[in-house]
């Protein structure tokens, strides 16, 4: 299930980095991330504007990380070196997640709540 479309990017989020062809890979990216961390439960909220719009902000970082981070650059016969570093894209990506879902339970990670009976 993707959460986003790409209007709802578009005009609700403000995105501008992504055009409507390149859109509906990187949302399908997004969904399949907020699957993963929210244990599916995102699926449950998935029309709930926390959702869509987490979605669209892990699509931005995700379509923004497509090349890697610049790692160097010369300018006398043009070059660029990108390199990948995947634990602070992960710590970005669930920073992102976290900004929209915090406070919906969704990224709860326990199980279920103890009662206080004996």
């Amino acid at each position: 299930m993707i959460y986003a479309d790409y209007s709802c990017y578009r005009d609700e989020y403000g995105g501008n980095r992504l055009d409507e062809e390149r859109f509906p890979r990187w949302a399908r990216e997004a969904s399949a991330y907020l699957d993963q961390v929210t244990f599916g439960r995102a699926a449950g909220r998935a029309g709930s504007d926390p959702v869509r719009m987490a979605c669209c902000a892990i699509a931005d970082l995700l379509a923004q990380g497509e090349t890697g981070r610049i790692s160097s650059e010369m300018v006398g016969n043009w070059s660029r070196a990108y390199r990948l570093d995947e634990d602070s894209e992960g710590r970005r990506l669930y920073a992102a997640a976290a900004r929209y879902l915090d406070g919906t339970g969704l990224l709860y990670r326990g199980g279920e709540p103890c009662s206080n009976k004996p």
